[in-house]
Order: structure tokens, then sequence, then C-alpha cells
């Protein structure tokens, strides 16, 4: 947008004339208004101007509002701190809401927990991975074609399952065995965070392997916390993608049927010598590929696990002690 219009026009005795006014002499209503219409980096943009339009461009009837609950409304987890600042400075609301959702990877109480009285908190999404193995993910509905498993967790410590048959009258039911919960800061396989990154789940008693906490790696802010062996998340999880088999050469070979889709609309496009580069877009959850924790990393905690260990060992001391009574493993 340029900051002054020149007017020229040829009057009837052919005299010349020109008028030049600047942008800074319209009223800042309607400049707020033509502001209204220009997404974030445009409004950046018109801010770099000069000072003035820096000013103007920074305030909240410049659109900053309307753009915090735009971006807003698409997201799981918003910072508190960003929904309480909109009204008064709506940039800063803006800012604070993405520097937290891409700086902060761990999760706080209130958006850990679930209240039963007023059915508010984060209702969260549960599969197996494969590396669980046959015995579990046969049970799993996810690995059925059907929705995950959905759980909710107390401020007391308990774990539920959540059933959602109405959507006005949910239902917290106690899962086939106990499931408690607790944040702590240094796991035995991973290194120290703040608290609310690592979660120790304690099902039927017994210590399971602990579930890193971080940001939904989609964009969607939300929250997904994985073990070697399981996966939550604070949203629905998407469906398990879908594997056909293909025969390639001599060796049958089953392949993702979106990538099989998306081969042949390559192939095409190719033919036609057309977006020769186009990249096939699917949720990263939905299926184990750019998952983080293996039982690579996680290898101590599932082998304490696996020979019957009811309490897994935390804190600086934890590998040493391990070493001290398994250094042959």
């Amino acid at each position: 947008m340029a900051a002054s219009v020149t007017l020229s026009n040829l009057s009837c005795d052919d005299n010349e004339y020109s008028s030049t006014f600047t942008l800074s002499q319209l009223p800042e209503e309607l400049l707020f208004r033509t502001f209204s219409f220009l997404d974030v980096i445009s409004l950046i943009d018109m801010g770099m101007t000069n000072h003035y339009y820096h000013a103007l461009c920074q305030r909240n009837q410049a659109g900053w509002t309307n753009l915090c609950l735009q971006l807003w409304k698409t997201k799981i987890h918003v910072a508190p701190a960003a929904r309480s600042l909109v009204q008064e400075h709506a940039l800063a609301a803006y800012r604070l809401a993405c520097a937290d959702a891409t700086q902060r990877s761990y999760v706080t109480k209130p958006e850990f927990c679930y209240n039963p009285d007023t059915h508010q908190g984060t209702v969260w999404s549960f599969r197996f991975k494969e590396s669980a193995g046959t015995d579990w993910t046969s049970v799993d509905p996810w690995y059925r074609g059907l929705p995950c498993r959905q759980m909710v967790f107390l401020e007391s410590g308990k774990g539920m399952q959540y059933v959602n048959d109405d959507e006005d009258s949910p239902r917290l039911l106690d899962p086939p065995v106990p499931i408690a919960w607790r944040f702590l800061t240094r796991p035995m396989d991973l290194p120290e965070r703040p608290l609310g990154s690592y979660v120790r789940f304690t099902v039927a008693g017994r210590d399971v392997p602990t579930y890193s906490v971080r940001r939904s790696p989609n964009g969607n802010w939300g929250f997904v916390m994985e073990s070697c062996w399981g996966l939550y998340a604070s949203y629905p999880l998407p469906p398990r993608r879908k594997k056909i088999l293909r025969r390639a050469g001599e060796e049958p070979t089953w392949v993702h049927a979106d990538e099989e889709d998306w081969t042949c609309w390559r192939n095409k496009r190719i033919r036609t010598r057309r977006h020769l580069h186009a990249t096939l877009p699917h949720d990263p959850l939905q299926d184990d590929s750019q998952l983080l924790i293996t039982n690579e990393i996680q290898w101590r905690e599932a082998f304490l696990y696996n020979v019957g260990a009811r309490v897994l060992p935390e804190g600086d001391q934890a590998i040493d002690e391990f070493d001290r009574a398994w250094g042959g493993v």
C-alpha cells in the first residue's frame, strides 16, 4: 500500500494540475477498516512503512482481535494468559500464544486434567504402537478401524475411561484395570525436563514405561505423549493409514494406500509434465513412522517392565542403579 497518492488531470483549458495527499490524512477509522482486510504478514509489513503506521498497526482496531480469534479456533491448547490479554492488547496476545505453542513442550496440570463436575478439561485419545506387539494391538480398536479409546485424568491422580455416547452427558467409567498418574522430571532413559514433560502411569499396580510429552507434530497446538509402546493425544487421533498389497517385481510389498494413490497421481502428472514435485499430505500420527520414543531409546524401562518390576527407577542415579543391578544386560 502506497504512503501517498498523486492525482493528475488535464483541465478543459489544457492547464495541468496535480494534487498529492498522504494516507495519513485519512481518518483513522477508515485506515483501521482497510487494515482489517489484511492478513498477519501484510499487517506487519504495513506497520514497517513508517512510524505513524507502525503505531496504528499495533492497535486492536487494526484487526488483531479478529486475527487472534481466527487462529485460535483451529488450535487445541491456547495459553490462558494469551486469552486473558486479547481484549487489552490483541497483538501481544497473538505473539504470546504463538511463542507458547512453539517454545513450551510440557503440559500444565489444568491442560492435562479433566474436571468430572464441570465436564471441562482434556479428553485424551489412546492407541498402542505396533512395537507393543500383537497381543496388545489385536485388542486395540484403532487397529480395527474404530475410534481410539478415550481417557481422562483427574487431579486426584486417577485415570478413568471416557465414554461419550451422548455428547450432552459423557460418562466416566473405571477402566478394566486401575490406572494412576503423576508427573516426573527425570525418568531413567530420558533427559531431565520441566515438570509436565513426563507422565508416569501405574497400571494394575505396576509402573509402565514413561510417557514423554511434546507438542503435536501436526501444528494444531495439541499435546501428544508417547512411550516405547503407546501414544496419547489431547484430541481425537486420526484413523490408521490403510495398507494394500502391491506386487512390485517378484515380491509383493505392503504399502500405504495413500502412497499408492499418490504414486498413480504423481505418475500421471509426470506424463503431463506438471507438478512434478507435489507432496503428499497426511497426518503424522496415522502411523508410527514419525514418532520419537522407541524401544532402543527406552530400553531400560522396557526391560525392567518385562522382567516383572513393579516400580521403575527415576532420578539422576537411576541409570547407575540399573547398571549395578543389571550390568551384564
